[in-house]
């Protein structure tokens, strides 16, 4: 288990879109840009793919990204990716979802069998949160 939380650990949080790399216990410059010029109290990186890290196929993580997708419409959201170091595990496709509370964030979290989530408020590092239920 400890390996697996210092893979999530070393992992780029990427958001494409806005030129974001997020990591963990870090607070860049980039991101409190962001977060401040948008309004953004708090954001959460979520994926539905390989639940508690067993790997699927692309096209059955395709089918649960999508199904989080359609419980993100209150949201805003942004597409977002998880690149670990480790060239074995494949680019996970993620959400950046914009002023989600911790508790919904962890609903969606466990919802979709994830092991941890990455959390942060306006002005603190990004934060992993383990699902309590992580195996």
């Amino acid at each position: 288990m400890d390996d697996l939380i210092q893979a999530y650990k070393e992992t780029d949080y990427l958001v494409p879109e806005f030129d974001l790399c997020i990591k963990i216990d870090q607070c860049g410059e980039d991101l409190l840009s962001f977060c401040d010029s948008r309004k953004v109290e708090s954001w959460a990186l979520i994926t539905a793919h390989n639940p508690y890290s067993k790997l699927l196929s692309k096209e059955e993580n395709q089918k649960r990204n999508e199904a989080l997708s359609a419980d993100l419409k209150a949201y805003k959201y942004h597409f977002a990716l998880g690149k670990g170091r480790d060239t074995d595990w494949p680019i996970e496709d993620s959400f950046f979802i914009l002023n989600i509370t911790l508790e919904q964030a962890l609903l969606l979290t466990k919802k979709y069998e994830q092991n941890a989530m990455v959390y942060g408020l306006r002005q603190s590092a990004a934060k992993l949160i383990l699902n309590k239920d992580f195996k």
